[in-house]
């Protein structure tokens, strides 16, 4: 392009068909880039999934309900939870249980009957239970252990 630009002989249609193409091709390598960041409907659903959540965890919410503040069916939002996610919105509400439940088993004093109670659970039995499945741990037991190794056994479970 620049060499026929030097050339005295220089047809301008042609040139301006070379830069038409040039333009072309970097409108749609901008057009791909910008679908690349944009979100999608399904990134903003996920989003606004995360934030009930953390809004209605300790209400111990079922699917229907969030799928009903997302306007989808229940079904639906399992399935784009798992192909985005690759987890399950009750899997979800278990994870922000559980972060919860160790932040106030580690930095409160109040008993695991007081913290069943504030994660909404009705019965500190049903909480213990819970709570040993996901971390094979029960609060007591990791509450009291406080070594790494304890802990680090809590964060990963054998699943």
């Amino acid at each position: 392009m620049i060499k026929e630009l030097q050339e005295p002989q220089l047809d301008m249609t042609i040139l301006w068909r070379y830069l038409y193409i040039l333009l072309q091709y970097l409108l749609r390598e901008c057009q791909v880039q910008i679908e690349k960041i944009t979100p999608t409907r399904h990134s903003e659903r996920l989003f606004r999934l995360s934030s009930l959540i953390e809004n209605y965890y300790r209400e111990h919410r079922g699917v229907s309900f969030y799928a009903d503040a997302l306007d989808i069916t229940p079904k639906h939002l399992n399935s784009l939870c798992r192909q985005y996610l690759h987890t399950t919105v009750a899997d979800m509400q278990h994870k922000r249980l559980l972060i919860e439940s160790k932040r106030l088993l580690f930095f409160s004093s109040l008993s695991v009957k007081q913290i069943a109670y504030q994660l909404g659970f009705e019965d500190t039995s049903y909480f213990v239970r819970f709570f040993k499945r996901i971390t094979g741990l029960t609060p007591t037991q990791l509450r009291s252990g406080g070594s790494e190794s304890t802990i680090l056994a809590a964060e990963n479970p054998a699943s």
